[in-house]
């Protein structure tokens, strides 16, 4: 259960083309209490939502909302009576931030992206982060996938937008269990499974996609020189295909060459 400092260095040289988006890995750990009545979960994230934080040059409420949200749905995959091989946090709010996503895999694999990484809001009058304002009003969703293909998707309107109390919530209305969600800095390193930032994304997932547009939208997205540039939103990797590159992947013929027929 944790978050980042909140008034960390906001500095960050953003996304590095060409590197695995994996950063230092921390734990999780759970437990029972009550001759079995209680459940409990703690996850230390510091230095993934650091390494996010850098990645995509968030500013510190975006990362604090990050943070949160990337806790809490490792907490939720832990938690769940079957777990699922993935599972996706999507808190979308009127707020300034618009949306916080974060997705984590059985493996222990997380990515996570804001919807405006460079979001500011005044400090609440206690001299925190106002994350509540940041996200605002709106709706937490929660989708389970399963090995064998199934899926399950359930969502709750949000309480304060804290993130913290909201999962308490949904986890009372949705999975009719009541608990406390503490959202904090941990003051030291401590668990026993294995958490880690990883992003799916890829130069050859990105071609698969670019394959499937069609040639007016590829033409829509070309720069001036015929090539397709593009950013990851989760981890900040910068792709770039040239117009020769793009011709060969599709089997058209490169702007401005000669077919002979």
């Amino acid at each position: 259960m944790t978050r980042p400092d909140e008034h960390g260095d906001e500095s960050a040289p953003g996304g590095r083309a060409g590197e695995v988006a994996v950063a230092p890995e921390r734990r999780l750990q759970l437990g029972m209490a009550g001759r079995g009545a209680l459940r409990w979960v703690a996850v230390d994230i510091t230095d993934i939502v650091r390494e996010v934080r850098d990645r995509l040059d968030l500013t510190p409420v975006a990362a604090a909302a990050l943070g949160r949200a990337v806790a809490g749905a490792s907490m939720l995959l832990r938690l769940a009576t079957k777990t699922p091989s993935r599972l996706v946090l999507d808190i979308r709010g009127d707020g300034p931030l618009r949306q916080v996503l974060v997705e984590v895999d059985e493996e222990g694999n997380i990515r996570g992206t804001v919807g405006d990484p460079r979001v500011v809001v005044p400090d609440l009058p206690n001299t925190k982060l106002a994350v509540g304002n940041a996200v605002g009003a709106g709706n937490l969703r929660v989708l389970r996938e399963f090995g064998d293909g199934g899926s399950y998707h359930s969502h709750v309107a949000l309480q304060t937008g804290e993130i913290g109390d909201d999962l308490a919530h949904y986890l009372e209305q949705s999975e009719q269990s009541r608990s406390a969600v503490l959202v904090g800095v941990l003051g030291r390193k401590s668990g026993t499974g294995p958490l880690r930032y990883r992003c799916r994304c890829s130069r050859e997932r990105l071609q698969r996609h670019l394959v499937l547009l069609s040639a007016e939208d590829r033409d829509y997205l070309a720069e001036e020189d015929g090539a397709i540039e593009a950013d990851c939103v989760f981890c900040g990797n910068h792709y770039r295909f040239t117009s020769r590159e793009l011709a060969e992947l599709t089997g058209e013929d490169e702007p401005g060459a000669l077919s002979l027929h």
